[in-house]
Order: structure tokens, then sequence, then C-alpha cells
């Protein structure tokens, strides 16, 4: 679903930063970063991002930490798929050097593998430039 996706909202450190693939009918079928900065998004970075997402699985479940997902660092995602008819929603990251990932419909947190994690912040710092 998440290699499928048509829009990809960042929230990190404060700022939104929306992206979205041109599909209307003559469209350039192209990646554009609509806010903050209106640029097209080299295909190879939102590619790389967006399987880094899919790459991310749950090594165990353990209850929601205290004070997860609220404070600093905490990168909230929102992807849209089919369309936008449908999306998946995630907040990450790390409680100490753990990473987390919470949904709205789990009712536990995922502990994630912290090189997938790595990898994963790495691609939206490039997605960034």
């Amino acid at each position: 679903q998440i290699v499928d996706a048509t829009r990809l909202e960042v929230v990190r450190d404060g700022q939104t930063t929306v992206y979205e693939k041109a599909t209307a009918p003559g469209a350039d079928s192209k990646w554009h970063e609509l806010s903050p900065n209106a640029r097209i998004v080299e295909p190879a970075k939102i590619g790389d991002s967006l399987s880094k997402f899919s790459y991310l699985r749950a090594l165990t479940f353990v209850p929601r930490p205290a004070g997860f997902p609220r404070g600093a660092g905490v990168i909230s995602v929102l992807v849209k798929y089919e369309e936008g008819k449908k999306s998946e929603t995630v907040q990450l990251g790390r409680l100490g050097s753990e990473p987390f990932a919470v949904r709205p419909d789990w009712p536990d947190a995922a502990r994630l593998d912290a090189n997938a994690y790595a990898l994963l912040i790495a691609s939206l710092d490039e997605l960034r430039k």
C-alpha cells in the first residue's frame, strides 16, 4: 500500500511537509512537494522514503510507553493511497535508544528495528533537501 501512495504528509519538528503525486488525467505523474516549498521531488528520493516505511516491522508489541507519542522528536506520518480513498496514520519516535510506532487503531506500541528506523530517518532527511 505504501509504495502505491499518492500523498505523504510528514509532521516533524513542528513542520508539516506535504508530498503528492500528480494523478489527474494528463498530469505528469511526478511527485510534488506542496508545502512548505512548492517543488518537484526527485522520484528516487520519494521512492526511497516510501520503501523505507514499508520495511518497518514490529519486533514486539509492548504497552504504550507513558508520554508517547507526544513530545520532541515524534514524527507523525499520514500516507494516502488508492486515489486518496484509503489512508494509514502512524506516529514514530524514540524513547531512549528504542524506536517505537503507534497507530490510532493499535492498543499497544510496536518496538521497531533500530536499523530500519535509522534508514527511514535518513531517507526523510534526504527528502527535505
